[in-house]
């Protein structure tokens, strides 16, 4: 895991390219500490930033070939490289290195851009071809590592972050409204915009080739929803249980120790009961809790787990001081405000981790893959009741509509399933926002989807495709923060593919969210665990600490930095916090995003250094 970053152009041949050059890789410090590469040549200046994972000895970056024809600097991992090694050995390439690197780079050299569809791994890489003075971006498919860009000038700036862009001093920080509008309402930012005027992400599944002054994007890979064909539940049972097993056996391949994430929930405990079937007992797990309540404690669960599978267990009860203290420096970690809170405890659990290892497997895309969330209850009931001809209540096999809305209504008492059916009054972002924002705002559209998908296949695929990838903004920043490599079994193509071709009656049955994983971990995982039905997924309290700094909160929004700015409308955020307060509801989520937005700006556009940022804490009010 690294941080990658180049300059392609005529800026590239400017005297101060080596100084901005050096400048991005200082900022990408946090991705790769451990060691730094630059390669400068006609038009291209291409900088690494390392974290040592793969051959820690040899495998530095940036990294050629034989002739110095092709040039190559990665970040993430391919994990299927001791197969791709052995295949290209075989057609006469010599390796200097064991890393993965070198294979990808002579797996370009063999295949050109054909050589993704190999690629088992989370990536985003540049090749630089020196003959042809071509740059080639490529990102991986689920887009679990990141790449950003922009042009100026007939040339291109690209990198793992955008903090790293701005050192550049080709870019001048300007906010881009509709993004800003858009994470107000869906709290992250979807297709190429950023919040950073001028700067685009590769999406995943996508190139880039930048060739003559010439950019060009094309896609890869894409999800092929299922439209037809049933192979039976024992088929898809038997294939996502081997898949699951061969994903962690190849994210277990790592030169130094590794560890795995564990928050007392199905998918994380079946990662860690699989990875310790492979290594055997041993392995180092790492969790955290918070100490506002039950509701934010899921520790019972996690013994169960590690006194079954006797793994090394670490944990860490972060407080809110410490969150007020941390804010602003996980706004600068994060890049932009992405989805919600959770970038705390997850931050404060890698940083425990990456005291002990250096790779951390983790659950991350059960939910979104197989149907975790509550809020899939009703497209759920939505689609049966469309494919049901005949509706005779209480009857039918079971999977049947009946039978499933019967354990549904059963069940409601001991689950937060009725969570979905709640009708909350909270406001709307548009309205504290200012008016050209509220417009912005209001302007958003739904999310694009398929044609010829149901009501829930609908909900799974923008899941799967828009709020994945804010859970993997905040997996990949929280854990590059701490200097700790985060693989997602979960997320290997090969179970996304599998899930995406699996009937959707599969992924929730019988009262149950999902369904074909449960079947997966019902031989894996404590029974207490797998028999869960509350989905918790580490809840951070801010809704008590928002309550309880109040007044503090005010008094930011109050302050003539956030009135002159004209991002929020200053007087309609201070009354969500005071309504907060009072009780009046959990406006907590509306409120992060305030927070969020403006230490944004003052970071990255009027360049604050976090530790400049006026401190939220002040002193509780109850």
């Amino acid at each position: 895991m690294c941080g990658i970053c180049g300059i392609v152009g005529r800026h590239a041949d400017l005297p101060a390219a080596r100084g901005m050059l050096r400048s991005m890789v200082d900022s990408l410090r946090h991705r790769g500490p451990d060691g730094e590469g630059f390669h400068f040549d006609d038009s291209v200046a291409l900088g690494h930033a390392r974290l040592s994972i793969i051959d820690v000895e040899h495998g530095g970056q940036p990294m050629s070939n034989e002739d110095g024809s092709l040039t190559i600097i990665l970040n993430g991992e391919v994990f299927n490289y001791v197969e791709l090694r052995q295949a290209l050995e075989e057609k006469g390439h010599e390796f200097r290195t064991r890393s993965d690197t070198e294979v990808v780079l002579h797996s370009y050299q063999e295949y050109g851009e054909d050589c993704l569809a190999s690629f088992n791994g989370m990536f985003a890489f540049a090749v630089w071809d020196r003959r042809l003075k071509k740059l080639f971006l490529a990102r991986d498919r689920l887009g679990v590592k990141p790449l950003y860009y922009f042009e100026k000038d007939g040339g291109l700036v690209f990198a793992s972050e955008t903090k790293a862009l701005l050192k550049t001093a080709l870019l001048t920080p300007s906010p881009e409204a509709a993004s800003v509008a858009e994470y107000m309402v869906r709290s992250y930012v979807t297709g190429e915009g950023t919040f950073l005027s001028g700067v685009k992400k590769l999406l995943p599944g996508h190139v880039l080739t930048f060739c003559d002054g010439r950019l060009r994007t094309r896609k890869w890979w894409d999800i092929e929803p299922a439209r037809n064909g049933d192979a039976g539940e024992k088929h898809y049972v038997e294939k996502l249980a081997w898949l699951v097993s061969d994903s962690v056996r190849l994210r277990l391949r790592s030169d130094v120790p590794v560890g795995a994430y564990l928050s007392g929930g199905m998918d994380s405990s079946t990662i860690v009961s699989t990875a310790c079937r492979e290594l055997g007992r041993g392995l180092k797990t790492f969790s955290g809790a918070f100490a506002e309540g039950p509701q934010y404690d899921e520790r019972r669960y996690i013994k169960l787990v590690t006194e079954a599978c006797g793994t090394d267990h670490h944990e860490v009860v972060p407080t809110g001081e410490e969150f007020f203290e941390k804010l602003p420096l996980l706004v600068w970690y994060l890049d932009e405000p992405v989805v919600g809170s959770g970038v705390f405890p997850q931050y404060a659990v890698s940083l425990l981790a990456a005291a002990h290892v250096k790779v951390a497997l983790g659950g991350q895309g059960g939910d979104e893959l197989f149907a975790g969330y509550p809020r899939y209850y009703r497209p759920y009931f939505r689609a049966r009741l469309a494919d049901c001809a005949q509706f005779r209540f209480g009857r039918g096999a079971p999977g049947s509509l009946p039978a499933d809305f019967l354990l549904f209504v059963l069940n409601r008492g001991r689950t937060d399933v009725p969570l979905y059916l709640k009708r909350l009054s909270a406001p709307g972002p548009a309205q504290v926002l200012s008016p050209e924002l509220s417009r912005l705002a209001r302007q958003v559209p739904p999310p694009a989807v398929p044609p010829g998908l149901n009501a829930f296949e609908r909900v799974l695929y923008s899941d799967l495709k828009e709020y994945l990838q804010g859970l993997l903004h905040v997996e990949d920043r929280a854990s590059m923060a701490a200097s700790l490599e985060s693989r997602v079994p979960l997320l290997d193509y090969r179970v996304v593919e599998l899930a995406a071709s699996v009937p959707y009656k599969y992924k929730m049955r019988r009262g149950l969210t999902k369904y074909l994983l449960r079947q997966v971990a019902k031989d894996r995982i404590p029974a207490e665990i797998l028999a869960r039905k509350d989905k918790m997924g580490f809840p951070t309290p801010v809704d008590v600490w928002f309550a309880a700094r109040a007044e503090a909160i005010a008094g930011f929004f109050r302050s003539r930095e956030v009135r002159e700015r004209g991002v929020l409308d200053s007087e309609a955020a201070v009354r969500i916090v005071r309504e907060h307060a009072k009780g009046a509801g959990d406006l907590s989520a509306l409120i992060w995003r305030m927070l969020n937005v403006e230490l944004w700006h003052s970071i990255f556009v009027e360049g604050k250094r976090p530790e400049e940022v006026p401190r939220l804490g002040g002193r509780a009010t109850g």
